[in-house]
């Protein structure tokens, strides 16, 4: 838990959704990524896709599928809360390592991961499942 004096909590605005998101995420240098629960371990939010997209480095968790998205030089990953804060920190120091992972992972958002073919990708797994 975080202490009531964290840079995090003082920081911390609330939730952003829509344009305003999208407007955070170009500003920002860093995003951590959580899946959560539900993804049993896996990579499987748009948080990847639009992080990526809007040119931030994406810090996500590490999951066994990640590499079906990005390769190992297009995002960061974490195991543990202190190792996302030894991550967090070591990008913050080194500006080009950071900016160079952000712009392959833009690209390849870019190249791969368009809503258009998110959702093509989704919907053909739909029709099978439904078939």
């Amino acid at each position: 838990m975080l202490t009531s004096n964290s840079r995090i909590r003082q920081r911390y605005r609330g939730q952003a959704w829509g344009l305003r998101m999208y407007e955070i995420l170009q500003k920002s240098k860093i995003v951590i990524n959580r899946h959560g629960e539900v993804a049993a371990g896996f990579a499987n939010n748009m948080k990847l896709f639009e992080t990526t997209g809007c040119g931030a480095l994406l810090l996500t968790e590490a999951a066994p599928n990640l590499a079906d998205f990005f390769a190992i030089n297009e995002c960061a990953t974490y195991s543990s809360p202190v190792e996302a804060v030894s991550k967090i920190n070591y990008y913050l120091e080194n500006f080009e390592e950071r900016k160079e992972i952000a712009m392959r992972g833009q690209e390849r958002t870019m190249r791969d991961h368009t809503y258009t073919q998110r959702m093509a990708k989704v919907s053909n797994e739909l029709l099978k499942e439904i078939s």
